[in-house]
């Protein structure tokens, strides 16, 4: 799986870049006014986004958008957390009224890592990158987690009262997900 995802990757940097490219084609097979050309050109084609916020708790996000059409874009999103404990528990303990339940959060770590595939249509008067947009997209996810010293009892019944054993147990899983929807934004360019 992990290579067929690896082939995607690829093929999505080679074949978007030629087809803006394409898109953009030069002002020989397409006459605009100098002045309007100008405005027309007056935008970044790519974009290389950082979600920041998410830094705090360790899961890094990078977005790579290509514009194919004046007001049409399509973008690479890579979402990645290293297997770690659940960020900022402790924030969350007053609202956990079971205190087994969490220890056994304590003793869980969590990782995931996400591509996401997106297009984007801009709906305002600017052409380029900014304003109001919707998209589609599509996103394969990847979870792991694993859960230290969970304890469960047994009941042994093998005599006639039942005997009851504590136990503790290490779990690891991984599941996978595709999932897809549509999307509402904006974006702004602020600076230079």
């Amino acid at each position: 799986m992990m290579k067929s995802v690896g082939v995607f990757i690829a093929l999505f940097f080679l074949v978007v870049p030629s087809m803006g490219q394409s898109s953009f084609s030069s002002p020989t097979s397409i006459h605009f006014s100098p002045r309007h050309e100008e405005r027309l050109l007056n935008y970044d084609r790519n974009i290389v986004k950082i979600n920041l916020t998410s830094i705090a708790i360790k899961n890094y996000y990078l977005q790579y958008e290509r514009l194919i059409l004046p007001k049409t874009s399509v973008s690479l999103g890579l979402r990645y957390m290293k297997k770690n404990k659940i960020p900022k528990l402790q924030k969350f303990e007053s609202l956990i009224d079971d205190r087994e339940a969490y220890e056994d959060l304590q003793n869980t770590l969590l990782g995931n890592y996400a591509i996401t595939p997106e297009m984007r249509f801009y709906l305002g008067q600017h052409n380029g990158p900014r304003g109001f947009y919707f998209a589609i997209y599509g996103r394969y996810s990847q979870y792991d987690f694993d859960i230290y010293g969970l304890e469960y009892i047994m009941e042994d019944e093998t005599g006639g009262n039942p005997i009851y054993q504590t136990n503790y147990a290490d779990i690891n899983g991984k599941f996978n997900a595709i999932t897809g929807g549509l999307m509402l934004g904006t974006q702004w360019r602020v600076g230079q």
